[in-house]
């Protein structure tokens, strides 16, 4: 049978205040973990509003009725690492709080997100780590690693691979806090390009930390996936077009990667009917207009 969730932890993760201090007070273990090894601070980093059937099962624990609280997982994380909670502890996969708050801000709802982005600058401000070096590697663990780890946590990859097309919003405030503190904007411009998050490469595109030759890769993911806005948002911030990425457009076949590329000035040394074989005529038109427009290229003309 497995193991009741500490008290503590749900107290946590309901951002109940009160609760977390009386439990404290009476000698509640701030180090206790659940079966995934999370720890309190990793509770509240899932902020969740509790369900009524959680709210009945945390009131027969607790022997008395249990109502929700308006959360305050800003005062809950203050408390718990007041008590000497581990900022930087590990669950059972490796995270700590901070990247956990990261890696679940897809599930929250929209009235849960809020809260989780409070606990997020809440650990960013307490100095949490940005890069955790594997468990099993020798040394110590809680030392902050170096990007140059190719087996290393780094905050803000996490934070562009798991940004939401539909809702980047949460992701770029995040993204912002974490240059903020240092990292370098290459760290996740070639993951938010895969992504397709338009806002998200656009903040790190336009970073002081960017860097234009590496950010080509960023082009090439953004062809192949078929992402014209992001490919768009590289352009015209000065990221060099190769044949490369062309050719990328042409496999799509995506006409309008194409045709960001065809404006941005790079004449194609091969047959551009690769390209348009697989397009109607209305759009073969379209193509060949603007690379007549864009290179005046006598065999186009003639193709």
């Amino acid at each position: 049978m497995a193991e009741e969730v500490p008290l503590l932890c749900i107290a946590a993760e309901y951002g109940d205040i009160a609760l977390v201090k009386q439990l404290l007070d009476e000698g509640a273990d701030v180090h206790a973990t659940n079966e995934e090894r999370g720890t309190a601070l990793h509770a509240v980093a899932t902020y969740s509003e509790p369900a009524d059937y959680r709210c009945t099962a945390l009131s027969e624990r607790l022997g008395r009725p249990y109502t929700k609280v308006l959360p305050s997982v800003v005062e809950v994380v203050k408390t718990l690492i007041a008590a000497g909670a581990d900022l930087n502890a590990r669950d059972e996969d490796g995270y700590s709080p901070l990247f956990l708050c990261v890696r679940t801000m897809s599930s929250a709802s929209p009235m849960e997100v809020p809260h989780r982005l409070l606990v997020f600058h809440t650990l960013m401000g307490m100095g949490a780590l940005m890069y955790l070096a594997p468990e099993n590697k020798e040394g110590d663990e809680d030392e902050e690693s170096t990007v140059s780890d190719s087996d290393t946590l780094v905050l803000l990859e996490e934070c562009c691979s798991l940004a939401d097309i539909l809702n980047p919003a949460p992701y770029v405030q995040m993204a912002r806090a974490i240059l903020a503190r240092g990292a370098k904007a290459t760290e996740g411009l070639t993951t938010a390009a895969v992504q397709g998050v338009g806002p998200l490469v656009e903040l790190l595109v336009n970073h002081p930390t960017r860097d234009l030759h590496k950010a080509k890769e960023a082009l090439t993911r953004a062809a192949f996936y078929k992402y014209p806005n992001v490919c768009r948002i590289l352009v015209s911030v000065g990221v060099e077009v190769e044949e490369l990425h062309l050719r990328e457009a042409w496999e799509a076949p995506d006409l309008d990667c194409g045709l960001v590329f065809f404006g941005a000035g790079v004449t194609p040394t091969f047959s551009y009917r690769t390209f348009i074989k697989d397009i109607g005529d209305d759009d073969r038109k379209v193509v060949k207009q603007t690379v007549l427009n864009t290179h005046c290229n006598t065999d186009i003309e003639q193709g």
